[in-house]
């Protein structure tokens, strides 16, 4: 009846084969992304090494142009927008709180009064600034009240654009104001949950996963640690004085990073794991270095300094900060190929980081190549 041919129907075998292939090719391909996780405790840097990241790696970017080339569309930055003003709003309520916990009484009376102005603004939506209001904020920012509070930060929580931020309000309140790379990078927004950041420098896939620092984030990390090939973690160098903001018991922030570098650091998923550790913040470090004393927060630096015959210096508190985190690691088998690099950084420096990214990027691929047995 008809002359059209019949098909054969595919036997199971064959069936099998093609499945086996498929797998394999995804395989091969999943094998093929560097996959690599960023961790740290809340306000160590990573959402600003992520942001970064994003910028150095658009090829639009230019190393000498960091500010204006590559990384955000027009509209990607106008979303940034009012979140920056909610930053500089967020920062002068804040400050407020912390002129009525530290009695500090404001060189003018009624800036007490303006400051909650835009305190109060805090949580509303599409925040705008005019140039009337960044000259307010200006005259409260330079309060001799407010500047003592801002000199006792440590005290209380601060986010750390803050002094960047009510030192660019004349540009913010700018019709059309477009933020910067640099005004990006400052930025605070909170991470929460998981997010996945793709990108392809000169042919390998590059895959990192940022995760919220804070406490109540970190049950969600275990999910991601069996899949990737690399840590970075990141850790604030000028945390040594603050307190932790999550925690009733006025726990030092560093010390709480301590904690969180022991457990990533020995968990069993990463014994065999490339650890990269940005010891962030170098910047701030340097600049209170000076006016709060280590020792009042770290004497185990005094007792180092002896055993050492170290003088009471930067650079020699900086080494000790790093063996705070190198002794954090347990006794390994000497066959374990883990590897742990220390890196002294300012994240929101976008051709610090370029420079540094560049120069691990190796690491991160041949690491990457011996977790698929490739090395």
């Amino acid at each position: 009846m008809g002359g059209g041919g019949s098909k054969k129907k595919e036997s199971s075998g064959s069936k099998d084969k093609k499945i086996e292939e498929k797998l394999k090719a995804e395989k091969h391909k999943a094998n093929n992304v560097v996959k690599t996780l960023i961790l740290g405790t809340g306000e160590s840097g990573k959402s600003t090494f992520v942001k970064q990241l994003r910028i150095i790696l658009d090829p639009k970017f230019e190393k000498g142009k960091p500010s204006t080339s590559g990384g955000y569309t027009a509209e990607e930055r106008a979303r940034y927008a009012p979140v920056i003003v909610q930053n500089v709003y967020q920062a002068l309520a804040d400050l407020a709180d912390a002129m009525d916990t530290l009695k500090i009484k404001y060189e003018r009376s009624d800036h007490a009064k303006s400051i909650l102005t835009y305190a109060n603004q805090v949580s509303c939506d599409d925040l705008k600034m005019s140039s009337e209001d960044a000259g307010k904020i200006k005259k409260i920012w330079n309060d001799k009240g407010i500047q003592q509070a801002f000199s006792r930060r440590s005290e209380f929580q601060l986010a750390d654009c803050c002094k960047y931020f009510m030192d660019s309000v004349d540009r913010i309140s700018q019709h059309g104001y477009s933020p910067t790379n640099d005004d990006i990078v400052h930025c605070r927004m909170k991470t929460t949950g998981i997010l996945e950041y793709r990108y392809n420098v000169k042919g390998t896939e590059f895959m990192f996963i940022d995760v919220g620092g804070q406490r109540a984030e970190r049950r969600k990390w275990i999910h991601s640690f069996e899949i990737v090939t690399s840590v970075i973690f990141l850790a604030s160098l000028s945390d040594y004085d603050l307190k932790l903001a999550e925690s009733k018991t006025d726990e030092n922030r560093m010390r709480e990073s301590l904690k969180l570098f022991e457990y990533i650091a020995n968990h069993n998923a990463f014994q065999s794991t490339l650890i990269i550790v940005f010891l962030n913040k170098r910047d701030l470090f340097e600049e209170k270095f000076e006016k709060s004393d280590f020792d009042k927060h770290f004497p185990e630096y005094k007792d180092w300094r002896k055993e050492e015959g170290a003088p009471k210096t930067m650079e020699s508190c900086l080494q000790f900060i790093e063996k705070l985190y190198t002794r954090r690691l347990k006794n390994k088998d000497p066959s374990s190929e883990q590897k742990v690099i220390f890196h002294k950084t300012v994240a929101t420096n976008t051709n610090a980081i370029c420079e540094v990214f560049f120069n691990i990027k190796q690491e991160l691929i041949a690491s990457s190549l011996r977790k698929a047995g490739l090395l």
